[in-house]
């Protein structure tokens, strides 16, 4: 690309400069600001309206209030969406399309990118700020006033396309210059500075995104950045580092100490030149140096819109001007993030590192930052370079506090388990255990009381001495002496089964309780009870006299035996003998019928 070559040289000469010496006061950063105002500004940030009514390509599609559909004008493509295309820029004299229907002409790129600069600019003090755009060509149809004053020829009505022309001289009123898209972008022209690089210039550059302008131009007048042609970044770019060399570090006393800035605002890659070519000139100018110093221009870049986004050009661009990589945006919100982090960025901030780097005069000055132990979150400060004196908790040797006090993650926590520590007294070595935040009794042995356990209990080197207890039996109380671990068998006399002797033998306070036994007579077995040490009451039968009655009443082994009666008739007495139960035979004179015989 030679005319990128060509204008290369021109950034090394101007940085022998010399600045002079400065009063010791904070330096604001200079940023210039690169407006990409290329025709795809016009479009929407992203196409994301379906046509909801199946049209096919070149049909307008819409529904009667408008409400779904593309907007009234607006053409469905065939990849069924409706085209970005919003015919405008959201200002006065050319709004476009209403394209999301809120009753206001503010959906282009070109619209969007204004309010979010705007918005961000109006809050910010700390930098002075520039404003470029791609530079534009008069067209055809031009009257102006010709006030031009370094034109090459008042640029009139009907004039050849490719003259470059000021703003004074450009037209009267809406439809009558190349500010109202009657001309073009040149590839070869690179940027046009719009709002020098200066402090306090934020009104200046607001008038050119404002969306208001006059017709015609005057003093005091209103202009407007319009989006027209192609982009040519390496040139821009180009122009950009050549106003700081050539208008603004030769009159900069505070040159030595201060930062340098391009933010490239773009909706697209390179159109004029190869893309790489855009890279070289930033780190071109990230290269800079003044008086053997590095003196950088550092370039920032923001992609805006859907064709953008993630662009490895874009990256390439930002990273060679030293600010890493581009960032990217596809909606207001995400833009004015951007560039809101871009101006922190650029805000001097002081560094630790011994240098003066806001160039108030001061080193390291106020410089504090977060810093943390194993035990917590705390605040250093820097001193001569060096982060030094961190007021966090440091961590410490591990006692039995309930506390983390070595900051491990482990509470009273030990080489193998909780912490221990020996302990020891009369009666042998031992440890404590740190349980809960507090170390248990110590384990050795202490003296205590002997008990018959086998075991030396207080310590004095004899086992189980002295112990006995008290024992008792139902009979009487007595001791019981321990031997070997155990106690010996109670001496109290012990209970016997009880005996028909009078005497408590079973020790439940009763004598011959409930003794009874067999006893036996000549009729047969029976039971007999103890009654005051003696055997009485013996329930057997016992012999009775015999009667006739079939049984045998004395118990010899015969019934009713030898048993007779008187007995008598008519004729006289007799006898008569028991058989089976009954008497019988009586032995008495039967009488007979009278005889004379002299007998009755």
């Amino acid at each position: 690309m030679p005319l990128v070559r060509r204008a290369l040289p021109l950034l090394a000469l101007v940085c022998s400069l010399t600045s002079p010496a400065a009063a010791q006061e904070l330096v604001k950063p200079k940023m210039m600001v690169i407006f990409d105002s290329s025709g795809s500004m016009t479009f929407k940030p992203r196409t994301d309206r379906r046509c909801n009514y199946g049209c096919g390509a070149g049909f307008r599609c819409f529904d009667q209030d408008g409400s779904q559909g593309c907007p009234p004008g607006v053409p469905c493509r065939a990849d069924g969406f409706c085209d970005p295309w919003t015919y405008g820029d959201g200002s006065t004299a050319y709004p476009g399309i209403d394209y999301d229907g809120n009753g206001q002409f503010d959906d282009s790129r070109m619209a969007t990118l204004k309010r979010a600069l705007r918005s961000t600019l109006s809050g910010v003090s700390e930098l002075e700020f520039g404003l470029m755009r791609y530079a534009q060509l008069e067209g055809r149809n031009i009257r102006s006033s010709c006030n031009c004053s370094n034109c090459p020829g008042c640029v009139t009505f009907d004039n050849l396309v490719n003259q470059r022309s000021e703003y004074d001289v450009y037209p009267f009123g809406v439809g009558e210059g190349a500010i109202n898209y009657d001309g073009g972008v040149a590839c070869d022209f690179g940027g046009e500075v719009l709002v020098p690089v200066g402090d306090q210039t934020n009104n200046a550059i607001f008038e050119w995104i404002d969306g208001e302008e006059t017709f015609p131009y005057g003093p005091g007048g209103n202009r407007e950045i319009r989006g027209d042609g192609p982009t040519p970044i390496a040139l821009s770019l180009l122009t950009a580092g050549q106003d700081f060399l050539q208008n603004v570090w030769p009159f900069d006393d505070r040159l030595s100490c201060r930062n340098y800035y391009v933010l490239l605002l773009t909706d697209g890659e390179e159109t004029c030149n190869l893309p790489g070519d855009a890279v070289d000139i930033a780190g071109q100018l990230n290269d800079l140096d003044f008086n053997g110093q590095p003196k950088p221009i550092r370039t920032f870049v923001i992609g805006f819109g859907e064709d953008t986004q993630g662009s490895p050009v874009l990256n390439a661009i930002a990273a060679a001007g030293g600010t890493e990589q581009a960032f990217f945006a596809d909606d207001e919100e995400s833009l004015q993030l951007a560039l809101a982090e871009i101006i922190q960025r650029a805000i001097p901030q002081e560094t630790c590192n011994n240098r003066d780097d806001d160039c108030d005069g001061r080193v390291d000055e106020d410089l504090l930052r977060a810093c943390a132990t194993d035990c917590g979150q705390g605040t250093e400060v820097c001193q001569r370079g060096v982060w030094q004196g961190c007021d966090a908790v440091q961590p410490e040797a591990e006692v039995c506090n309930a506390i983390d006090d070595d900051c491990d993650g482990n509470t009273d926590e030990g080489e193998a388990g909780p912490l221990r520590e020996d302990c020891a007294n009369d009666c042998g070595g031992g440890e404590r255990v740190c349980v809960d935040g507090v170390l248990t009794e110590c384990s050795a042995p202490t003296p205590r009381d002997e008990v018959c356990n086998g075991n030396d209990d207080d310590c004095d080197g004899s086992t189980d001495e002295g112990v006995t207890r008290a024992c008792q039996t139902a009979c009487g109380v007595c001791q019981q002496v321990c031997v070997g671990g155990g106690f010996a068998a109670c001496a109290a006399p012990q209970p016997h089964p009880e005996a028909c002797n009078g005497a408590d033998d079973d020790c439940d306070g009763n004598a011959d309780e409930a003794l009874t036994r067999a006893c036996q007579t000549a009729c047969g077995a029976g039971r007999e009870t103890c009654n005051a040490g003696a055997w009485v009451g013996c329930d057997a039968r016992v012999p009775a006299d015999e009667l006739c009655n079939g049984r045998d009443d004395d118990c010899d082994g015969e019934a009713d035996e030898q048993l007779t009666r008187a007995c008598a008739s008519a004729c006289g007495e007799g006898v008569e003998t028991c058989r089976n139960g009954g008497f019988a035979g009586c032995t008495a004179p039967a009488p007979a019928p009278e005889v004379c015989n002299g007998q009755d």
